[in-house]
This record gives C-alpha cells, sequence and structure tokens, in this order.
C-alpha cells in the first residue's frame, strides 16, 4: 500500500515518492520569532524531523547527551522514547506527568542512562 499526501498547492492527494529511494528527509526552517511555535523551529536546536519523530542532525545543540542520527518522540504526559544508534540504546519510558513541561524528567533521564555507559 503506498502512502498518500495532500498536496496542498494542488488541492489533491497524491502517492508520495521519496526523491532518493528508500531515504525520505525534511527540511524545517529556523525560529519565527513573530507568530506561534511550529515544527520549523527544531532545526535551531539540532533535530529534524522523519515520519513520527526527530532525529538529532546537530548533538551540541540539543545540549542533551545523544549522539548524531538519534531518533526519539515525547508524548503528552512526559512519555518517552529514544534510539541511539551509535551507543545501541533503546529507551522507553511511560510516566503519566501532565502537562510534561511539569518537570524536565526527560532530560534528567537521558543524563542518567548516558552516564551510565562504562566503555
Amino acid at each position: 500500500m503506498s502512502q498518500q499526501i495532500y498536496n496542498v498547492l494542488l488541492r489533491e492527494k497524491q502517492t508520495f515518492k521519496p526523491i532518493q529511494e528508500g531515504f525520505v528527509t525534511m527540511y524545517v526552517c529556523g525560529p519565527t520569532v513573530y507568530d506561534h511555535a511550529h515544527l520549523g523551529h527544531a532545526k535551531t536546536y539540532g533535530l529534524g524531523f522523519g515520519l513520527g519523530f526527530a532525529v538529532v542532525i546537530d548533538q551540541a545543540k540539543t545540549k542533551v547527551a545523544c549522539s548524531n542520527g538519534t531518533y526519539s518522540w515525547g508524548g503528552m504526559a512526559s512519555t518517552a522514547f529514544w534510539i541511539d544508534p551509535v551507543e545501541e540504546i533503546t529507551a522507553m519510558f511511560f510516566t503519566q506527568l501532565m502537562p510534561s513541561t511539569t518537570h524536565p524528567i526527560r532530560p534528567f533521564l537521558r543524563s542518567l542512562v548516558y552516564q551510565s555507559i562504562t566503555e
């Protein structure tokens, strides 16, 4: 089954075909200081976006322990997952702390996990 996307310019559904077969990227712009936040702000913080998750493209800008290429997502109730293919780490964190900005528990967890690496 092919993936369908809505082309807002042509006002029709089209079959999604990546430019490079087997590889999908997404352009995100920098911050829009005069309007509401949007996905484009992510690139300012070292992230890009795939289909359903964020991807670290500049670890230094994230200000969080991880490797370039780490992909992750956080949920509304502070839940999170991340996969770091460089360090071979897969982490899933399930909690019910709402809103997710109540306590910075996700970056604390990530720091603890990376501090435990002994290699």
